[in-house]
């Protein structure tokens, strides 16, 4: 027999699941929105030998 106290802390737990999980795809979603724009802004990246190095972006027109 399950009492009111159990029921209780199971919906409690249940909760904290559902928020969890909320949260989760919340991270999740800002770390693929944040890796789409460093994809389309083209950010530096660093070479073999530690210094960074632009990307190439196509179509761009070369200064001067």
């Amino acid at each position: 027999m399950t009492t009111f106290q159990e029921v209780t802390l199971r919906g409690e737990a249940a909760e904290r699941r559902r928020l969890d999980e909320i949260e989760a795809a919340r991270q999740k979603r800002i770390r693929w929105e944040a890796a789409m724009e460093e994809a389309r802004v083209g950010t530096p990246r660093r070479t073999a030998s530690g210094t960074s190095k632009p990307r190439k972006r196509h179509g761009a027109t070369p200064p001067g």
